[in-house]
């Protein structure tokens, strides 16, 4: 099974690089006094966004072999109980399998919508960084054809 606690520190890794990459485009385009380069930075979270498609391919693919073990694990593969307490067992086991299974759920979520904030966050600066950096620092936006 895919470790929780890897995804959740990739995540944050792609996260953290998206931060960087528009803290350092936008710094970058106001100490040389060109605002296009934030759009440029937006740019480059949109491809960093676009490759982390294919991490959160291979995550999909490793949740979906934990869902399918999970699955087989279920009462199917398990004698019909005769007493009290292993019908009790038998519950428990099923609680604990749908609780698995809400959790890959919930992970496969969270590395899709950190892919897809990171694509949001990269084109809305790749549209609008030089109008966002210099409606923060006064500067004339540069021309697209530049």
């Amino acid at each position: 099974m895919l470790n929780s606690d890897r995804t959740a520190q990739l995540t944050a890794v792609l996260a953290a690089m998206v931060v960087l990459v528009l803290l350092a485009s936008l710094m970058l385009a106001w100490h040389l006094d060109e605002p296009h380069i934030a759009n440029r930075g937006g740019a480059l979270v949109s491809a960093m966004a676009a490759g982390a498609l294919l991490l959160q391919i291979r995550f999909e693919v490793k949740l979906e072999d934990a869902r399918r073990a999970l699955e087989e694990e279920g009462p199917a593969s398990r004698p019909i109980p005769l007493m009290p307490t292993e019908v009790l067992a038998d519950r428990l086991l099923e609680r604990e399998r749908q609780s698995a299974m809400a959790h890959l759920t919930r992970r496969r979520l969270r590395v899709a919508s950190c892919v897809v904030l990171c694509a949001m966050t990269g084109e809305i600066f790749h549209g609008f960084g030089d109008l966002i950096l210099c409606s923060a620092v006064s500067c004339k936006p540069s021309a697209h054809g530049r």
